[in-house]
């Protein structure tokens, strides 16, 4: 039996094991992670276009959602594909419960992953600061800084989940973007969740070239829930972190026997930071091929976590936005206002068509997005894929 070492125990890490599992692949599984507690650390959101291995996870859906700048208001109604809110907790105890029946899985936890090391002709050997693994296969999904190339953008949040004394949120529709608040050296918008009347996650967010501190975004909520009427509220808790946006390709398999996924291999999208469906689609995309190379002995290139002429669009927009932050809100009120919301969530989810990718285009100004849309028709990958695709034997 072989054995495959998955580096991170986080979302992107446990979808790819339980992949694994459905495809049926009977190589012993081992996850490395440095907790030793899965606790609510962060919040997936995305538009339910398609049933994933976690749908049951879902704890709220909104069948309406908008986007609020100082020109106008924009309200989508997204009935059939509704806006689904996952808290980590319920999504790591539902991988968890699943990955502890599998008798080929073990879950080595409070265990940190120091280094991978592949060597031609030998397993991988995956160190760790408890002693080695032997692997013939690794997934690394390990946290690590994105590349980036001059100018780049990051996304940078921190948010509260309030309880209010009075009844003030409308738990039907989830605000993506209120861009009613100062946009000084990037795109600044506070997101809210309403989950009832008196409960909902309020988040401050920037994209720009440098991440805000945890106090500035705290401020900022602050000063949204005092001029949206709110002045009697508890804190219940807190959640922020970093997400890039660059446009520099992502290293997607660095050597044979190791692949990059999740953030690490570029999972999330760079123009919006929507992660979660894209990890779950890579995660069965890899065990696919995982399955394959095992029945075939035949292994190309490991998949990317998504076609090439997304990432392209991505590098296009971001041209733009880095190039002018200032008109960053206006873009984003354009896109809300101009694109019919069944269009717009199929493209925000990567499920769009050349009719919908075009309906896009033609809500941005037209000029500079085709000129920066021609430079950008250089070629290039979305990853750097091993350069070997025909190897003949397990990686």
């Amino acid at each position: 039996m072989k054995d495959i070492v998955v580096a991170g125990a986080g979302c992107a890490g446990l979808s790819v094991a339980l992949a694994l599992l459905e495809r049926g692949v009977r190589a012993r599984i081992v996850l490395v992670d440095p907790r030793t507690r899965f606790e609510r650390d962060r919040t997936w959101c995305h538009f339910e276009l398609e049933p994933h291995r976690f749908s049951a996870a879902v704890t709220h859906r909104w069948n309406r959602v908008r986007i609020a700048h100082p020109a106008g208001t924009r309200t989508l109604r997204v009935a059939r594909t509704p806006y689904c809110h996952l808290p980590a907790d319920a999504v790591y105890r539902a991988a968890l419960d699943r990955l502890a029946r599998a008798p080929n899985v073990s879950l080595r936890l409070g265990e940190r992953v120091l280094e991978i090391e592949d060597r031609a002709g030998a397993p991988a050997c995956v160190r760790t600061d408890r002693g080695e693994l032997r692997a013939d296969l690794v997934f690394d999904s390990r946290p690590v800084r994105p590349p980036s190339a001059p100018g780049d953008l990051v996304q940078s949040f921190a948010g509260w989940f309030v309880r209010t004394d009075l009844p003030v949120f409308d738990p039907r529709t989830a605000t993506l973007m209120d861009l009613r608040v100062p946009q000084q050296g990037g795109v600044h918008f506070i997101y809210v969740l309403p989950f009832s009347e008196t409960e909902a996650l309020v988040e401050d967010t920037w994209f720009a070239s440098q991440p805000l501190p945890i106090e500035r975004h705290e401020t900022f909520v602050a000063d949204w829930l005092a001029a949206a009427g709110v002045h009697g509220y508890s804190v219940l808790a807190r959640e922020q972190g970093v997400l890039p946006m660059a446009r520099s390709p992502f290293t997607l398999q660095p050597s044979p026997r190791v692949v990059h996924v999740g953030l690490r291999g570029g999972a999330a999208r760079p123009s919006t930071g929507y992660a979660f469906v894209a990890i779950q689609r890579h995660a069965s995309a890899l065990a696919a091929w995982v399955a394959r190379g095992m029945a075939t002995g035949r292994w190309g290139a490991a998949p990317a976590p998504r076609a090439a002429h997304v990432g392209w669009l991505d590098r296009v927009f971001l041209a733009r936005l880095t190039a002018h932050p200032e008109r960053g809100a206006e873009l984003f009120h354009r896109l809300f206002a101009r694109v019919p919301s069944d269009r717009l969530v199929r493209f925000l989810s990567e499920s769009f068509s050349v009719r919908d990718a075009l309906s896009v285009m033609m809500a941005l100004p037209f000029g500079p997005f085709a000129r920066q849309a021609l430079r950008e028709l250089a070629p290039r990958s979305t990853a750097t894929l091993a350069p070997r695709a025909d190897r003949t034997s397990w990686p």
